[in-house]
């Protein structure tokens, strides 16, 4: 199993890329769930630089105001997100961790046969 980040990753997925890997050790299968847990969190963190800079709500066609296209990529991401790390096993609080963007603290397993890194 590589413990290098998957490529194009901005600095907070390869953050949580780092630190899951680090503390602990993942079958094939589980490391390809966390590579798709950080990829959706890239994409994430993406479309939520995108809503900064453009605003939630743009003008459609016919200058009509609507949700900003990128709001519902960022909605998607993040349940995807919590959904893969739930599936790895990772407690509530991890996750509030990760939403907070505060990852460095708060990861805590729960049970799983995953064990941790010595």
């Amino acid at each position: 199993m590589a413990d290098k980040a998957p490529p194009g990753l901005g600095p907070r997925a390869r953050r949580l890329w780092r630190d899951l890997q680090a503390a602990w050790q993942f079958s094939a299968d589980e490391a390809a769930i966390l590579e798709l847990a950080v990829q959706a969190l890239d994409r994430c963190d993406k479309a939520q630089e995108l809503l900064v800079a453009e605003g939630l709500v743009v003008k459609d066609r016919f200058g009509q105001p609507r949700e900003h296209p990128a709001a519902s990529i960022r909605t998607s991401a993040e349940a995807s997100c919590a959904r893969l790390l739930r599936q790895l096993g990772l407690s509530r609080e991890a996750q509030q961790a990760l939403r907070n963007e505060n990852i460095r603290t708060g990861l805590i397993k729960t049970h799983s046969t995953r064990r941790r890194r010595a």
